[in-house]
């Protein structure tokens, strides 16, 4: 039984600070344009206890759309939460338990100073062993990308020319949140966040928010849900038997590998690349790229829109924005589009996608399997 995008809406990242998060998830669903009432509502936020004091999000959100009575429920796996709504979603209606499913991601990261949002988001990691001692989600990436440097021999700007080419790529999204471009030298020479990552390493914080229709239908649908899967690590890095290896991620990729037959024709990879770091991660924990090959690769245009692994071509969470809770449904929102001919930025012989989303240093993983209608 088959499941479906059937519609998307987004709103364009950014600062919100005139906008509660319930005025920005009716703007998504204004976007969407789809009045199909759905049978359940999945919610996907992380942070609405602190940003607007708010539990039980999910039967708000179904009384602010205009669903009530609609069962609702929320879930949160860390900077994977949108990607395991869509996963949940995904298995309900190949049960046949549901129809129609409305996914909403929405969050706001802009209410409280940057000092407060970013004690907030180290808890992504283990809170005992790393938030707690006061080690952030820069800096533990800032871990990881030292020991690549020192174990490859690579340069922090032969590193940077993944966060210019997202910010390249996110031009000609209307929905990015920096759409401006950088250089390697830039990236390079910018404020360091947490030594050797600088602020053009670093994903912005954004508000925003991303509605997405699931259905069994396929008739007018924009896309298909091929298949989805998810694993997990330990959180602790200490624990790592390797901090430059994703092992739940590499688990996840050979899941929907042995689903599709053993074989997979990815035309367009979508992965969360929240430091500079983690996309060359991904490449060589998945095997695209041989252990430290990644960042020539990289450098010799093959991740490039026109290369052999066209990856983030919206612009990356470096680019776009990473709204946390809502990550993982813009992913699944412009993928869809792209596939369907319905986002602004085209890839026509474009037929098959893979989402693939960590958070923090790999403790949860997800990929979503997507193709063309």
């Amino acid at each position: 039984m088959g499941v479906y995008v059937k519609s998307y809406g987004l709103t364009k990242l950014g600062r919100s600070y005139f906008k509660s998060l319930y005025d920005l998830v009716n703007d998504a669903l204004s976007d969407m344009d789809d009045t199909t009432k759905p049978d359940l509502i999945i919610v996907s936020s992380l942070f609405t206890s602190t940003s607007i004091g708010q539990l039980d999000l999910a039967s708000k959100i179904a009384e602010i759309t205009g669903y009530k009575g609609v069962p609702a429920i929320r879930v949160e796996t860390g900077e994977t939460s949108g990607h395991n709504a869509v996963l949940m979603a995904f298995r309900l209606l190949a049960s046949g338990q549901y129809d129609n499913i409305l996914l909403v991601g929405a969050e706001k990261t802009t209410e409280f100073l940057a000092a407060r949002m970013y004690k907030e988001i180290s808890k992504v990691f283990d809170s005992e062993y790393e938030a707690y001692m006061g080690v952030g989600h820069a800096s533990l990436h800032a871990l990881a990308m030292k020991e690549y440097m020192r174990r490859y021999g690579k340069t922090h700007r032969e590193l940077a020319y993944w966060p210019a080419l997202m910010h390249q790529n996110a031009l000609n999204n209307p929905y990015a949140a920096l759409r401006f471009p950088v250089d390697q030298d830039s990236v390079v020479k910018a404020n360091t966040v947490s030594d050797p990552i600088t602020l053009l390493d670093s994903y912005p914080l954004v508000d925003g928010a991303s509605t997405v229709i699931l259905t069994r239908n396929p008739n007018s649908a924009l896309a298909e849900i091929k298949y989805a899967a998810a694993a997990t690590d330990v959180m602790p890095i200490t624990h790592k038997e390797d901090i430059l290896d994703l092992p739940a991620l590499r688990t996840v990729y050979n899941r929907i590998k042995e689903e599709s037959g053993g074989d997979l024709s990815i035309d367009i990879f979508e992965v969360t690349d929240q430091f500079t770091i983690t996309p060359y991660l991904i490449f060589e924990s998945i095997g695209i790229a041989d252990k430290g090959s990644s960042v020539d690769m990289v450098n010799n245009g093959l991740f490039d829109r026109s290369g052999q692994y066209p990856t983030n071509v919206t612009g990356g969470l470096k680019a776009r924005g990473h709204p946390f809770g809502a990550t993982g449904l813009y992913q699944l929102s412009e993928i869809a589009g792209i596939l369907s001919g319905t986002f602004p930025i085209s890839m026509e012989d474009a037929k098959e996608a893979l989402i693939l989303g960590i958070n923090g240093l790999g403790s949860n993983a997800s990929g979503i399997l997507v193709g063309r209608r």
